[in-house]
């Protein structure tokens, strides 16, 4: 039941989210670049850089999901540059 209410949320503020995946995607971009021979603190800083809004949005258990899929998607994208 949270997801389906967290879900009507999302669909009712697009701008919101598309403001807050362009957030993510500047705060991914300048980790990867500041930590380009350290992929661990790749994976630090993605988390302690996106935790507070993330958790501000969404709640504890969802941010630390989101993370997990934000931090894998960009060690694959790592592994196929």
């Amino acid at each position: 039941a949270g997801d389906e209410a967290m879900d009507a949320g999302m669909a009712a503020e697009p701008e919101t989210l598309i403001s807050l995946a362009r957030q993510i995607d500047e705060t991914v971009h300048t980790v990867v670049a500041q930590n380009t021979l350290n992929p661990t603190g790749v994976d630090k800083g993605i988390r302690k850089a996106l935790l507070p809004t993330l958790f501000q949005r969404f709640g504890l258990d969802k941010a630390n999901r989101l993370l997990d899929q934000i931090v894998h998607i960009v060690r694959v994208g790592l592994n196929h540059d």
